[in-house]
């Protein structure tokens, strides 16, 4: 039976915070228009 160590690296944790702030940068990046177009104040009125 094939056994592996659990060993996670403080490196391996840099680099999953990083790449969770870059994907992060990047969706903001490419809603930021549609999302600022949407007028909050009618928005939340409700629907009749």
């Amino acid at each position: 039976m094939v056994y592996f160590v659990p060993r996670v690296s403080p490196l391996s944790c840099l680099f999953a915070f990083l790449l969770t702030c870059v994907f992060a940068a990047l969706v903001h990046l490419a809603m930021r228009r549609r999302i600022a177009g949407i007028p909050m104040a009618e928005s939340l009125k409700s629907v009749e």
